[in-house]
């Protein structure tokens, strides 16, 4: 969103939390990453965190506690 200049409030995720949905904020899970992340770069040492957050985002999914999983592209080589 910065880089792209957009508008956009993201407010942390927590479980025991009611999510309110208003225009122009938008609700996350933040996960660590290993390190370092630059846009349109590969870093393998984030190979895990990519696989992980996948898994943790499709489980959540699953689990009807998350109505949606959003990625920005993912290199398929990295994980």
């Amino acid at each position: 969103a910065k880089e792209l200049n957009l508008k956009i409030q993201f407010n942390p995720y927590y479980a025991d939390e009611k999510i309110i949905f208003r225009q122009g904020h938008l609700t996350v899970l933040s996960l660590p990453c290993n390190d370092i992340v630059a846009s349109g770069q590969l870093n393998y040492k984030n190979g895990f965190y990519v696989f992980d957050m996948l898994n943790t985002a499709a489980k959540l999914c699953a689990k009807k506690e998350f109505s949606a999983l959003v990625t920005a592209p993912v290199h398929k080589a990295i994980i």
